[in-house]
Parts: structure tokens; C-alpha cells; sequence
């Protein structure tokens, strides 16, 4: 996984290089997005597919979606929800999904549910399945 600065402009997002950051370091700029997150984080929506999957978005600002994996309160409302551990997937862009780890079939639902966003193509984001593990998010091998 690979964390994109962003600057999000009236038009579109735009990535930001280093020359974008003037005197600024990326630590500072980092706690910066961080912040923004946080922020978005009070429109999240939560749409319970069924009892062992969830999915997330924030509808006023769906391109930052997926950022809210890097937080820690995202991961304190998955526990919440799935105290024995969580698979993520990021099939889209405006999306994140978890499925309960400990459901029947949990990887075959969350390789089934990439496959389907990988067909229709449209804002395809990832075929990889992840859980976070001491802090951090690592891939699952199926």
C-alpha cells in the first residue's frame, strides 16, 4: 500500500511533489492531511452489506474514502463491529470494505467481491485483501 499526498483542489485532486511543500516538511504535511481525515471522519457512512460485511464511504467527499484506513479511530469502529479482526478490501475509490475474519468463507467473499469490482473496471482500485496487524496494514495471502 502506498500513501499519496494530495491536494484537493476545486477541480480535481492533485498530487503534490516536493517542491509543492516549500518550507514545509512532510511530517508537517502529513499531520496536516491527518487532520483533514479526522474531519471527514464525522460523514462517514456505514452501510451493513450483510452480518459479516460492512462498507464505508464518505459521500461529500468520496475520493478520500480510502484514507480513512490510516486512522485509528476507522479501526476502533471496525473492532467495534469485528472484535476478532477484520479483512479490508479496497476494490474502488470510493469505497472500503470489511468482512468479519472470522465469517465462513471470509477470503473467498473478499476475493469474490474484488473480482467483481475488477470486471466492471469502473474506479478499480486494488485486487489485494489486507488486515491490520500491530498498527499496521499487511497483505493477506490467500
Amino acid at each position: 500500500m502506498a500513501i499519496i499526498l494530495q491536494l484537493d483542489t476545486p477541480q480535481s485532486l492533485v498530487g503534490l511533489s516536493r517542491a509543492d511543500l516549500g518550507e514545509r516538511s512532510i511530517a508537517e504535511i502529513h499531520k496536516s492531511a491527518q487532520r483533514n481525515i479526522l474531519r471527514e471522519m464525522s460523514k462517514l457512512g456505514e452501510e451493513r452489506v450483510n452480518d459479516h460485511t460492512i462498507a464505508y464511504r464518505i459521500d461529500d467527499n468520496p475520493p478520500l474514502t480510502p484514507a480513512i484506513v490510516l486512522t485509528d479511530e476507522f479501526w476502533a469502529m471496525v473492532e467495534k463491529n469485528f472484535p476478532d479482526g477484520a479483512l479490508l478490501i479496497l476494490r474502488q475509490r470510493d469505497e472500503v470494505a470489511v468482512i468479519d475474519r472470522k465469517a465462513p468463507s471470509a477470503l473467498i467473499t473478499a476475493r469474490q467481491l474484488i473480482d467483481m469490482a475488477k470486471h466492471r473496471g469502473v474506479d478499480f482500485l486494488s485486487d489485494r485483501i489486507f488486515e491490520r496487524r500491530d498498527g499496521r496494514l499487511v497483505t493477506v495471502t490467500e
